[in-house]
């Protein structure tokens, strides 16, 4: 693979992480019932920051753990959460 297609193809990997990171932050994030999950974030960063590897696998997982409840929570729902944010069955059906 030459040069100029690893970049490209390295782009394109940007694009799409991108548009799936949005996607996700919008059916986590966007309604009110949602954790902040930026201390759980910070808290990696510190412990690298740190080379605390030990502090930063805690942190690690507590992120990970954050994020299968956070998947859990969505399938749970049904899949009413929409890219709007409404995050909660308003009781009217989708038509």
């Amino acid at each position: 693979m030459t040069s100029l297609a690893r970049r490209e193809a390295a782009r394109m990997d940007r694009v799409v992480i991108e548009a799936g990171l949005r996607v996700r932050d919008h059916l986590v994030h966007g309604a009110e019932h949602w954790p902040d999950s930026v201390p759980a974030h910070r808290a990696v960063l510190d412990a690298v920051r740190a080379q605390d590897p030990e502090a930063a696998e805690r942190a690690v997982r507590l992120l990970l753990a954050q994020a299968d409840s956070d998947l859990r929570g969505l399938a749970h729902d049904g899949g009413k959460s929409d890219l709007r944010g409404r995050g909660q069955d308003d009781g009217k059906e989708d038509g």
